[in-house]
């Protein structure tokens, strides 16, 4: 009586691939990482959109920002694929600045998805279009990263980690917007008319 008690109890008790919540499949793997990925190294290599529309990657750290989302992508999509979960709100603020920094650049390619709907049919449109899935991705990573854990994770880490990227991506533009107010400064006749156009700026 005694030795089939625990295997009832076995029997009642939920597989642990149910009690660890759904597991990313390898589709994010494809269109959150290697999809991402590509079209950064594309752009590096080519300077497509530079050319055709403007710079997405003026600098050398922009485009370590613009890499750590499929990067980012791919951490999450790893652990998340182990049965055991360690670092969840270091994971969480690495999944944060990937959403910020995603957002970001969703937003900035947003005026070219007309463009880019029409164009995926010459492969063209997939270039504007992979900053909205890197987003998609990584907010469904943050999702899964939600459930994953055992006790309700706290919002600090996520939070912590988009105020991180916003400020990483801010950063970055502060030297050029400092460089084009100091020539407009300097290309100014008059010093009133160099501080109007600073003020203005």
């Amino acid at each position: 009586m005694t030795d089939t008690e625990p295997q009832a109890t076995d029997a009642k008790s939920p597989p642990a691939s149910d009690s660890l919540g759904p597991t990313p499949g390898n589709w994010i793997l494809t269109l959150g990482v290697i999809y991402p990925a590509a079209v950064i190294a594309f752009e590096l290599a080519t300077h497509f959109c530079a050319d055709t529309f403007f710079d997405p990657l003026p600098t050398f750290w922009h485009a370590v920002a613009a890499a750590s989302v499929p990067a980012s992508n791919l951490l999450v999509w790893y652990r998340l694929r182990n049965s055991e979960m360690r670092h969840a709100k270091w994971l969480a603020f690495v999944n944060g600045a990937a959403i910020a920094i995603a957002t970001l650049y969703a937003l900035l390619f947003l005026p070219l998805l007309p463009v880019a709907l029409v164009g995926i049919f010459f492969a063209i449109g997939v270039l504007p279009i992979a900053p909205m899935v890197s987003l998609w991705c990584a907010l469904l990573l943050r999702r899964a990263l939600a459930r994953r854990q055992e006790k309700p994770s706290s919002t600090w880490p996520l939070v912590a980690g988009l105020s991180a990227g916003l400020v990483v991506l801010v950063a970055l533009d502060v030297p050029a917007t400092a460089t084009r107010l100091g020539v407009q400064w300097a290309a100014s006749d008059e010093p009133c008319q160099g501080a109007a156009e600073l003020a203005a700026a």
